[in-house]
């Protein structure tokens, strides 16, 4: 015992016990820089906005960042283009270690198919109903002498007709061949004044007309034009002017909302009425101002 207790205390022990711990605290320093280098520990950078971007734009912003990406997922998105970048993970400007992998849902290349039901005998709104819920677009109205007014007649996929079960791509337009009665029905010009593009769309459906050409002014990008409001059509509204079903109006917007003025149409409508009616109207209470452009 006494002799270990020596050795213990010994020069040669505590010289070589230095050199151990040295060699220990070495070894350790350098794994720990070892992985802290392939970690990158510390590190971090911040994930560029890659939605909108297409896969060979993706690949450029990311390889310059020493990141990488794989598309997990693809869904179709009728106003995107194909293979567009739809949604990311993680999100944009979240910070990340470098060498991590961006998961991208994109825009499927080629829309899914659609099997057309038959639309036949449906009234217009039905039909159009239909097609929206199954992602297909109305793309005219056309009429012809029936006697079922606003009734689908035919189903026109490019200017040819199709069966029901017929295959078209999501997003596809079709045109709907309704009755227009025996007698060339009529409807009145609708006052389109201050509605945006699509409840615009909508209202001419509903009144079984067609949009004609379109003019955007004081619109620089497509989200301007999207809130751009009507302020001019042709042909014009004003009490009694008729259109035949199918007929078209043309359509100006303009991204200055603020300038849009609309008139009081259901004071004049009903004026317009009590006129046919043959009951007297005050005039004076009219707006000078009212202009029917």
């Amino acid at each position: 015992m006494a002799k270990f207790l020596r050795f213990i205390f010994s020069k040669i022990f505590l010289i070589n016990l230095i050199i151990a711990v040295v060699l220990l605290c070495g070894i350790v320093f350098g794994i720990d820089s070892y992985l802290k280098g392939v970690t990158k520990h510390g590190e971090k950078i911040p994930v560029p906005m890659l939605i909108g971007k297409l896969p060979s734009q993706v690949d450029s912003i990311l390889v310059s960042r020493d990141l990488k990406f794989t598309v997990i997922d693809s869904v179709y998105e009728s106003e995107a283009k194909p293979g567009q970048v739809l949604e990311q993970i993680p999100e944009a400007f979240q910070n990340v270690k470098p060498g991590r992998t961006i998961y991208l849902t994109i825009n499927t290349l080629t829309p899914p198919n659609i099997s057309i039901p038959n639309l036949k005998n449906m009234s217009l709104r039905q039909a159009v109903a239909t097609l929206e819920v199954l992602g297909l677009k109305l793309h005219k109205l056309e009429y012809e002498p029936d006697i079922c007014v606003d009734c689908v007649l035919k189903q026109l996929y490019e200017g040819e007709e199709i069966e029901p079960g017929t295959k078209l791509p999501k997003g596809a337009a079709v045109t709907l061949v309704l009755g227009q009665g025996t007698g060339g029905a009529e409807v009145q010009v609708p006052y389109l004044i201050g509605l945006n593009l699509e409840d615009a769309v909508r209202m001419l459906i509903d009144k079984s007309l067609n949009i004609g050409d379109v003019e955007f002014v004081d619109c620089e990008t497509r989200l301007d034009s999207n809130y751009a409001q009507v302020f001019r059509q042709s042909p014009s509204f004003y009490p009694g002017n008729k259109l035949r079903l199918g007929s078209e109006i043309k359509l100006w917007f303009t991204g200055d909302t603020n300038s849009v003025v609309r008139e009081d149409v259901d004071s004049l409508m009903m004026i317009y009425q009590m006129q046919q009616e043959g009951q007297s109207t005050n005039f004076d209470d009219l707006d000078s101002e009212n202009s029917w452009e």
